[in-house]
């Protein structure tokens, strides 16, 4: 049965050394933050920004640059080194710190003009832990600036737990390749989840991610357009391609494995 809090668990894949090596190397932009950075580029040179779960620096080789202040943090000490290294003799305005993103008192009140969490690194926290993160994020951010980052959706398992949505007449070897990820899934999830998936606003799912070694929080985008309602505005929504997503029917169908979301700090 799946551990319903996964965040120790997760954090100590982020130590292995095997996976910090392999975020080292990442410097490439995924569409809908190519998106986003281009939206915010006329507003990022006034921007204090704080990168959560910066990782290897995936993000810091395109924000730092541009802002007028960058913070790197995460929760895994050889991430920190490894980024500390990487950006070696940075320009005086970049800096690094170990901070877990659910506890962030050692920045004060509205001191991020711009937030990000790039690449559902907030989906390796529990639900509680989730909201208590958004709540942070609000009282460190400035009024009126953007907090950003990207959800692993719900509605993606909808087909990939599903046994006929892996079998194509058409396509022998993509068949048997898909129904090799099915049971390996199916293997790995609780029968619960797999069962009620299509009456559920959030679940713990192991999608596989470091030869399954994760867990990851998955929702709905409606539910995550409620859990952003109380303390962010304006909030908008990008597709895995780039596109932004203004149609609700749309979004209430995406099927995207995750969704990235660019909401104003109320």
């Amino acid at each position: 049965m799946l551990n319903q809090a996964p965040h120790f668990q997760n954090e100590q894949v982020y130590e292995d050394q095997n996976v910090v090596s392999e975020y080292l190397h990442a410097k490439y932009l995924i569409p809908p933050e190519q998106t986003i950075i281009n939206d915010l580029a006329d507003q990022l040179p006034g921007m204090s920004m704080l990168d959560i779960a910066v990782g290897g620096g995936r993000t810091t080789y395109h924000f730092a640059g541009r802002v007028k202040n960058y913070v790197g943090t995460d929760y895994s000490a050889k991430m920190i080194e490894a980024c500390e290294e990487r950006f070696k003799g940075h320009a005086d305005n970049i800096s690094f710190k170990v901070a877990d993103m659910r506890h962030l008192d050692i920045f004060p009140e509205h001191a991020f003009d711009f937030i990000l969490i790039s690449f559902n690194a907030i989906s390796v926290l529990s639900h509680e832990d989730r909201l208590a993160t958004l709540k942070q994020i609000r009282r460190i951010g400035k009024p009126g600036g953007y907090f950003c980052f990207s959800a692993h959706n719900l509605q993606w398992t909808y087909n990939v737990f599903s046994l006929t949505g892996q079998i194509s007449w058409l396509h022998p070897k993509h068949t048997y390749w898909n129904l090799l990820k099915w049971y390996a899934l199916r293997r790995h999830n609780v029968g619960s989840t797999i069962r009620n998936r299509k009456n559920m606003a959030h679940a713990i799912v192991n999608d596989g991610a470091h030869d399954f070694r994760l867990e990851h929080y998955y929702l709905t985008p409606a539910e995550q357009l409620l859990q952003l309602r109380d303390d962010f505005t304006h909030i908008r929504v990008f597709a895995r391609d780039g596109h932004e997503i203004s149609n609700p029917d749309e979004i209430k169908n995406n099927r995207d494995g995750y969704l990235y979301y660019l909401c104003t700090i109320s």
